[in-house]
């Protein structure tokens, strides 16, 4: 256990040394809005300033770097924060979202053309990843379809020992492989101990988790399959798949996840963009559950841009039966 501490050390320091060799990228997303809510399915009714994110999701900031090692290897780093635009309060980062300043991703790694890439620390499910690329148009809108879908509130580890649960996955390991006859695989394992409580014990059985991802392309088809298991809890698979048509990208989605009890859920998804001119693109989408009262998601949008960074946006979305639109 020593000798793995002082690594991990090492590459952080090296992670570090690389910023201020090569400088840091710094990226982000800041999107606020107007929301108007209706219905009796929502806890939250009227109109109100939307700080958190609409369009591509939750708002975030974020640095990443690398350096050049001998032997065609990299040391790599990143760190991202999700913010509230509305009040400047840490947000957006999952279930502990409010209490860690990199609650989305803090990873450091190594990298190489030829053998892919490992990170260890907080980072992104593969899983999640395969759902999101099925999704044309507004963003935000395949966060609400996974929900209806059964297949985001267990995703994380952590929730028995820390309270963490949602997209980003603590205490992991991450292997990316490199592109393989246009393929891409990544495998993430999320380590099954209290480390985030200060102790290092067995941990929760809960804790446990892994997940796994395959994405490529054949003849313009786009295609991305991921699976998710946490231990004793909920397992689930994905399949996303999208083409695009001149102006009009089609994409589509497949979801199954099944929790401890045995209850199953499925849900499917489509979505499509079309490009009215460089500037002007207009999208469409529509969810759909098996549960016994089925729930349903619709939603409608169209986006400008004034900028090469910036631009408008309007949505509206209608959900059934309890979904949240």
């Amino acid at each position: 256990m020593r000798n793995t501490k002082i690594a991990l050390a090492v590459l952080a320091l090296v992670a570090s040394s690389a910023a201020m060799a090569e400088g840091v990228t710094v990226y982000g997303t800041l999107d606020a809005g107007l929301a108007n809510t209706t219905g009796s399915g929502n806890t939250t009714k009227g109109t109100s300033f939307s700080g958190a994110g609409a369009w591509v999701g939750g708002n975030n900031i974020g640095f990443k770097g690398s350096e050049d090692l001998d032997g065609g290897l990299k040391a790599t780093f990143q760190l991202e924060a999700g913010l509230n635009a509305g009040n400047g309060i840490v947000d957006n980062g999952g279930g502990d979202s409010t209490s860690g300043l990199f609650s989305r991703v803090s990873t450091v790694g190594l990298s190489s053309n030829d053998l892919g890439g490992i990170t260890v620390g907080r980072q992104l499910s593969p899983y999640i990843g395969s759902q999101a690329a099925g999704t044309a148009g507004n963003g935000h809108f395949f966060v609400n379809r996974i929900i209806m879908g059964g297949g985001f509130g267990n995703a994380a580890v952590g929730a028995s020992g820390t309270g963490e649960d949602g997209f980003f996955i603590p205490n992991s390991v991450q292997y990316t492989s490199p592109s393989i006859a246009g393929f891409t695989a990544t495998a993430l394992h999320g380590v099954r101990n209290n480390g985030a409580l200060g102790a290092i014990t067995a941990g929760q059985v809960q804790d446990s988790y892994n997940a796994a991802s395959v994405s490529g392309a054949i003849n313009g088809l786009n295609i991305n399959l991921g699976y998710q298991d946490r231990r004793n809890t909920i397992k689930g698979m994905t399949a996303s798949v999208s083409y695009q048509l001149d102006q009009l990208t089609i994409s589509g989605n497949y979801t199954s996840s099944t929790v401890q009890a045995g209850n199953a859920v499925t849900s499917y998804s489509g979505s499509l963009a079309y490009a009215l001119t460089g500037a002007t693109t207009i999208s469409a989408q529509f969810a759909r559950n098996n549960l016994a009262t089925s729930q349903s998601l619709y939603n409608i949008g169209a986006q400008h841009t004034l900028s090469k960074r910036t631009s408008l946006y309007a949505s509206y979305g209608v959900g059934s039966n309890g979904a949240q639109s």
